[in-house]
């Protein structure tokens, strides 16, 4: 990526925060508490894999076809070295898995050529995904596990995004489901749903925004609209003037759905192979050559733009929720504690888990020998507990005298009802 200017939000005060932000997701407290984060999600043909590469410069393989069967989070950092790390979060793993992500990290010195592109098809395999390239039904289509790219280097900006497999309705037979179409739906709603998430729609300009299922869930998870941002992609395709002024109507704001509004971004094709430094041009190029494009808001076309509200908008909101963060660990902190000072000390070795046992059943020993010798004064617990007084409850005669007369009270009781019956026949 070439170098960019330094801004306020990217001072060394904030980027400070925002890695201790990164360094609490990474040490899978999202799991339990909620952090704040910038989430791409959209249609699965809606050009959302080609956004995410946009903003972060990075291009990964598409003949490979797994950015998009699982989340992938970008940690770009701005360090003296350049490093690319790419590891895996599992979610819900068993203990076999557990330790095969555990020990999946690579380090690479670029996302271009065939390297990445195994590391890759290795993640897949760990995760447990059906291959793509040798027909195999084996594994699954999707997978709830976390792919992690931290990619640092001096010409970084400070940015963490997330990218979650796109919406799709039509199942393809032999490779998904009904239920991964369910599955992924779910991994949606679940990125979305938290208050410190902040949500970037993905949208082709050329279909009717109103169908776009992701708009609706945002709108569920979001209702007042205070922290989705429109992205719309692919404005060279549009072709119908009714389509293209509705487009241009969400750009200008004219329709207030959502109060971050919509920006308009120009990404390479599928084929394209270009630099970024090429498409950032050609990209510029079409909006000021381009009718109506040339005659919008500037601030709110292209990639730079919208890399820069994004930096921004996370900026804030990790400004604004990290003291709520902090409170919220301390207080799940507290209670581990609680839980874990319940349980008494660690047993991890079997001389204390027999030492553990052996105090059980010497405590058990001396309390019946207290209750058979009717020493009662010899533990508090026949205090707390006095039915267990046993012997003086058969030698009281008080009780005896109180159950023979509830005795009797019964048995007159039980006269009376027979004479009773009697009387009825």
């Amino acid at each position: 990526m070439a170098p960019v200017q330094s801004t306020p939000q990217t001072g060394l005060g904030n980027r400070h925060l925002l890695d201790k932000i990164d360094k609490l997701r990474e040490l899978g407290i999202s799991k339990q508490v909620p952090l704040p984060q910038l989430v791409v999600v959209g249609d699965q043909s809606s050009g959302k894999s080609s956004v995410l590469e946009s903003l972060t410069g990075y291009y990964f393989p598409r003949s490979v076809g797994l950015c998009t069967r699982h989340a992938t989070e970008i940690v770009c950092r701005r360090e003296p070295t350049t490093s690319i790390v790419v590891t895996i979060h599992p979610f819900d793993a068993t203990a076999r898995k557990a330790e095969l992500a555990k020990s999946f990290r690579h380090v690479l010195q670029d996302l271009r050529g065939g390297q990445f592109a195994e590391v890759l098809q290795m993640a897949s395999t760990v995760m447990g995904l059906k291959s793509t390239t040798d027909g195999s039904s084996e594994g699954d289509a999707f997978s709830k596990d976390i792919l992690r790219v931290e990619i640092c280097g001096p010409d970084e900006e400070h940015l963490t995004i997330i990218d979650v497999p796109g919406i799709f309705e039509n199942v393809q037979e032999g490779f998904s489901t009904s239920r991964d179409v369910a599955l992924v739906k779910s991994m949606v709603k679940d990125y979305i749903k938290d208050s410190r998430t902040i949500i970037l729609a993905v949208i082709p300009c050329n279909v009717d925004v109103a169908t776009q299922t992701i708009l609706i869930y945002a709108a569920e998870a979001d209702p007042e609209g205070k922290r989705t941002l429109g992205v719309l992609t692919k404005p060279d395709l549009v072709r119908e003037n009714a389509t293209r002024e509705a487009a241009m109507d969400l750009i200008r704001g004219k329709r207030r759905d959502i109060q971050l509004g919509y920006y308009v971004v120009k990404n390479r094709g599928a084929d394209d192979t270009s630099s970024s430094k090429d498409e950032r041009d050609f990209e510029e190029k079409f909006f000021v050559d381009e009718e109506p494009c040339c005659r919008l808001d500037k601030s709110r076309l292209g990639v730079p733009a919208l890399r820069s509200r994004l930096r921004e908008l996370l900026m804030d909101r990790t400004k604004s929720e990290s003291p709520k963060v902090r409170r919220d660990i301390n207080e799940r902190l507290a209670d581990a504690k609680k839980q874990l000072a319940a349980l008494g000390q660690p047993r991890s070795t079997a001389d204390e888990q027999r030492r553990f046992l052996g105090e059980i059943v010497s405590r058990f020993v001396e309390l019946k020998n207290f209750g058979l010798n009717a020493y009662y004064t010899g533990d508090p617990l026949f205090d707390k507990h006095p039915d267990l007084r046993l012997a003086t409850r058969f030698a009281d005669p008080a009780a005896s005298k109180s159950e023979g007369d509830d005795s009797d009270e019964s048995s007159e009781k039980s006269d009376d009802d027979d004479d009773a019956s009697r009387n009825d026949l």
